[in-house]
């Protein structure tokens, strides 16, 4: 069985390599870069530390 969204989301990360040519330090720099300038942040997920109590 096949996800579309699991499908998507390789396909993405397959093409952001491939620009960046396969380098790990160009894709490092590429996802810092992204994080600065808050792209892709338009779907917050708040992660909880400790407990609910």
């Amino acid at each position: 069985m096949r996800d579309e969204t699991l499908e998507r989301i390789w396909k993405q990360r397959q093409a952001i390599s491939e620009r960046c040519d396969y380098d790990s330090h160009k894709l490092v720099r590429y996802y810092q870069k992204r994080s600065q300038t808050g792209a892709g942040k338009g779907k917050k997920t708040a992660l909880r530390s400790g407990s609910n109590k």
